[in-house]
């Protein structure tokens, strides 16, 4: 696997698609060091994507590498 093969980290697309800001994605994973949580479910918790927005970019994403 080549390093353009890696498929981008969760955090990266939410940003890319501007569904997040930098300060959002800075405080989940703050918050997920102590939470436990994996990173999409933090940024629901916190409010920050819906459920529905995180189900679509990880379909998106998941076809994309099919």
């Amino acid at each position: 696997m080549s390093p353009d093969d890696v498929p981008p980290k969760l955090g990266e697309w939410l940003l890319g698609l501007g569904l997040i800001s930098h300060d959002q994605l800075r405080i989940a994973l703050i918050e997920q060091q102590s939470s436990g949580l994996g990173l999409g479910q933090q940024l629901i918790a916190l409010g920050f994507v819906t459920e529905a927005a995180l189900h679509d970019v990880l379909a998106y994403a998941a076809g994309r590498r099919a």
